[in-house]
């Protein structure tokens, strides 16, 4: 859903030039995804906090499933492409060309990661979360508002995934069904490593 959105937020932004694009572009979706990343677990997700594994698993892929037709119904599942005005352009490092809006899209990601390291190793929010993930019960003792914190967590990484399908819209073509493959490829190996424990 982010690169169909990102593509949506281009047109109405009309954001052509660089290095804007790229960057106002993972901004506005960051911005966007994240409210809705937040609203997700403090609506519904924190209600089945304390389910089973698997039944959290099935409502989390359930809503992403709903999420996925909603964007197709929206967008179509039509292939597209985000193109800015400077897609064909290029700047001469030492030797080679390269181009401008893979320069640009690799320092929109290298500073997200770094501004999202830093959240996480050198902020209050980053302390709760880690505080939340290692040990449940102390956070709780030491006052985290842990419902929150989860809510904060999911919205972060819903952020990040939107900015980073706001960068691939750039980069690649799109489609609201993208997502399906890069989403089960990681299960398998997930599950292995969990059974060698």
């Amino acid at each position: 859903m982010e690169p169909s959105s990102c593509w949506r937020l281009l047109h109405i932004l009309h954001v052509h030039a660089p290095p804007l694009g790229p960057v106002s572009l993972a901004s506005a979706t960051i911005a966007l995804f994240f409210l809705l990343g937040y609203a997700i677990p403090a609506i519904l997700l924190n209600l089945i906090v304390r389910a089973q594994l698997f039944l959290t698993l099935l409502i989390t892929f359930g809503i992403g499933v709903v999420i996925e037709n909603l964007a197709r119904l929206a967008w179509s599942s039509d292939l597209r492409q985000v193109t800015p005005s400077y897609q064909g352009a290029h700047f001469t490092w030492p030797a080679s060309p390269s181009p401008y809006v893979r320069f640009w899209v690799f320092c929109t990601a290298t500073f997200l990661s770094l501004v999202f390291l830093f959240v996480i190793e050198r902020t209050k929010l980053g302390r709760a979360i880690r505080a939340t993930s290692q040990e449940l019960r102390a956070a709780r003792l030491t006052g985290v508002p842990v419902g929150h914190i989860y809510a904060m967590t999911f919205g972060l990484g819903t952020a990040l995934a939107g900015a980073a399908g706001a960068l691939w819209a750039i980069l690649f073509p799109i489609t609201p069904t993208m997502g399906a493959r890069s989403r089960s490829s990681p299960l398998p190996s997930t599950c292995s490593g969990a059974w060698g424990r």
